[in-house]
């Protein structure tokens, strides 16, 4: 009996070892500041998120949070001691994450908000809400990948519909769909595709690819962006990621 129970502990103990930690690894939260409609706000508070990710990956992981009064909490991973900051509007949200702070301020400072270049490696969430003064620009990407939404711009004469015909070039883009109304892509290095299209702040093409998320939702009329550059030393980061966001995002179904 004592053997046995000695043979089953050091099986346990063994597989204990060679087994990677799944659950349980807690990775710090950041809350992003920001301005919105109402005025500039502060970074909210924020809780240590439990992820069931290696403890590797873990470990270089951050959850950048933003939330304000007119913003309903949301959160996007990014690399561990990169930088946020967030504008929202009634066009939508911009979520910017980048390796350094003072690239937010350079940013700022050297071009208007409403057209930032982002030529290094960041992560840039954009919502894009049709209700507002994006949409043309909504309408653009909801009907080019979201057939079933063409309904919303029936007899709309707000829209030059001659303007939904023409898009960024996306020849070199992989894309698949996950589901009817969200899809992955990829935009490879030194190509225009919809990794450089997003609004207001865009990446420009580089040697890095960038990867990303687009899904649409024709009842709040939105459609929403995820862009992901990471250096080479981090690319190992983008599933992870990529599967957090999209276990969120609406248009995953």
């Amino acid at each position: 009996m004592v053997a046995s129970r000695l043979i089953l502990s050091f099986i346990l103990l063994t597989w204990i070892i060679a087994s990677p930690v799944l659950a349980g690894e807690m990775i710090p939260s950041v809350g992003c500041p920001g301005e919105d409609m109402a005025g500039d706000f502060p970074a909210t508070r924020t809780e240590p998120l439990n992820v069931d990710l290696p403890r590797d990956l873990a470990k270089k992981l951050t959850n950048f949070v933003v939330e304000s009064d007119s913003i309903q909490r949301f959160q996007v991973l990014a690399p561990r001691g990169w930088h946020c900051y967030v504008i929202a509007g009634n066009s939508g949200v911009n979520l910017m994450i980048t390796p350094n702070n003072g690239d937010l301020d350079r940013l700022f400072k050297e071009n208007e908000a409403e057209d930032i270049p982002i030529r290094g490696p960041a992560i840039l969430f954009q919502s894009i809400y049709g209700g507002g003064g994006d949409r043309l620009e909504y309408a653009l990407f909801a009907t080019r990948f979201f057939p079933d939404m063409e309904k919303d711009f029936e007899g709309d004469t707000f829209i030059d519909h001659r303007l939904l015909k023409v898009f960024p070039k996306i020849k070199t883009d992989t894309i698949q769909y996950k589901c009817p109304s969200l899809l992955e892509f990829t935009t490879p290095g030194w190509h225009d595709g919809l990794g450089t299209s997003s609004l207001r702040w865009h990446f420009k093409k580089s040697n890095l690819p960038i990867y990303g998320t687009l899904s649409g939702i024709d009842e709040d009329n939105t459609v929403f962006f995820l862009f992901i550059r990471l250096p080479e030393n981090l690319s190992g980061l983008r599933n992870p990621i990529m599967a957090d966001y999209q276990t969120w995002v609406p248009g995953n179904n």
